[in-house]
C-alpha cells in the first residue's frame, strides 16, 4: 500500500539549496539519489523512520518539519556551528524538549527529544540526562582504572627502591 512519504520544501535559490544540503549532511541524514533537470534540482534526505501527523487543538509549536532526535544538545551544537538560526532548547507539556531552527527564510524545522526513552526504545535511545549519567560513570571508571595503574607502578618503583641498597652491597 503506502511505501513512504516525502515532504518537499522549495529553496529560494542555489545558495540556499546548497546551504540546506550542507546542513542536513552535517546532521547525519542519509543522502538519497539527487536529481537535476533544466528547470531545477533535488536533494532527498532519508531517515529510518518517518510519519505524518495531523494536529488539532491549541498546540502552539509551529514548524514545517518535525525531526525526533536522540541528542538534542548535539543538534544545537551543529546548528550553531553551521550558523543556522535556532531557538533555545525548551521543555514541552508532553515530557520532551525541543528547539526550532530556521535554516532558510520562512522554513522552520523543529528538532525534539523525549526526556525518557520509551518502552520500545532501541539500543542507543538515551535521553540527555541518561547520556550524561552514562558519560560520568564511564569517566569515573576510567579515572579509577588510571589511578589504580598509577598506584601499581608506584608500588613497583618503591619495591625496586627498597632493594637498591642490597644491589649496591652485592656489587
Amino acid at each position: 500500500m503506502i511505501k513512504g512519504i516525502t515532504t518537499i520544501r522549495h529553496a529560494a535559490g542555489n545558495k540556499e539549496f546548497k546551504s540546506l544540503a550542507k546542513l542536513f549532511d552535517s546532521l547525519g541524514f542519509e543522502r538519497g539519489t539527487p536529481w537535476k533537470t533544466a528547470r531545477g534540482q533535488g536533494a532527498p534526505f532519508k531517515v529510518p523512520l518517518g510519519q505524518i501527523e495531523f494536529v488539532e487543538g491549541l498546540e502552539t509549536i509551529h514548524a514545517d518539519i518535525w525531526i525526533e532526535v536522540t541528542d538534542l544538545d548535539s543538534i544545537r551544537d551543529v546548528l550553531v556551528k553551521e550558523n543556522v538560526k535556532a531557538s533555545e532548547i525548551r521543555q514541552t507539556a508532553w515530557d520532551s524538549r525541543f528547539l526550532v531552527a530556521e535554516p532558510a527564510k520562512g522554513s522552520k524545522v523543529l528538532f525534539w527529544q523525549k526526556n525518557r526513552p520509551s518502552e520500545d526504545a532501541i539500543e542507543g535511545d538515551l535521553n540527555a540526562r541518561a547520556a550524561a549519567a552514562a558519560a560520568k560513570k564511564t569517566y569515573r571508571s576510567y579515572a579509577c582504572q588510571e589511578r589504580l595503574k598509577f598506584l601499581h607502578r608506584r608500588a613497583r618503583w618503591r619495591k625496586a627502591e627498597s632493594m637498591m641498597p642490597l644491589l649496591r652491597w652485592a656489587a
